[in-house]
């Protein structure tokens, strides 16, 4: 499994941040049957920093 980080900076905590991915199973760099798509919407918690 390939692990990857997203660096962010200047979180706002009044705003919620969505993430998006897919992961190309197929090898082609489009979505095709197979591929695997996660979507996540989160808040920004209170007092939330960056690098973590």
């Amino acid at each position: 499994m390939r692990m990857v980080s997203v660096d962010v900076s200047d979180l706002d905590p009044d705003r919620s941040y969505g993430l998006c991915v897919h992961v190309d199973l197929s090898g082609t760099g489009a979505l095709q049957s197979g591929d695997v798509i996660n979507t996540q919407s989160l808040p920004v918690p209170p007092g939330a920093r960056t690098g973590w």
